[in-house]
């Protein structure tokens, strides 16, 4: 099926933890080098390599597609804007996370987890009902 809203994700940067950077657009994130300093407010992710997005929704369905580029290890999902973001995070339902996750590895090209052979990227659709 067609999902009925596509959604243009831009990350919020005061959510994302020290050692994730964020484009300047606001629509990629990468593994940085070194934690960054950076402010210790509530909204931010203080030890999980964490990032939520700016904006949320409460109900309906929703799709979008991420390119996870050369990483061999991701987690996608949507969060409860109450979930802990301090300490260790354990992403489950119960605990306010709804993720999927993919690796892989490629000798001779062989790929595991949520990616398809030869793409680099997952999709997301969420149909989200109170």
């Amino acid at each position: 099926t067609t999902p009925s809203r596509w959604i243009d994700v831009h990350l919020d940067p005061r959510t994302a933890n020290p050692w994730l950077v964020l484009s300047e657009d606001g629509r990629q994130v990468r593994d940085g080098d070194f934690e960054q300093n950076l402010v210790d407010i509530p909204e931010r992710f203080d030890t999980a390599p964490c990032v939520l997005a700016t904006r949320g929704f409460t109900t309906g369905r929703h799709y979008w597609e991420v390119d996870v580029g050369d990483k061999t290890a991701w987690d996608l999902g949507v969060a409860q804007q109450s979930v802990n973001r301090k300490g260790t995070v354990t992403l489950s339902p119960e605990d306010g996370y709804w993720t999927i996750w993919g690796t892989w590895w490629t000798p001779r090209d062989w790929r595991r987890g949520c990616t398809q052979r030869g793409r680099r990227g997952a999709g997301w659709s969420w149909n989200w009902r109170n």
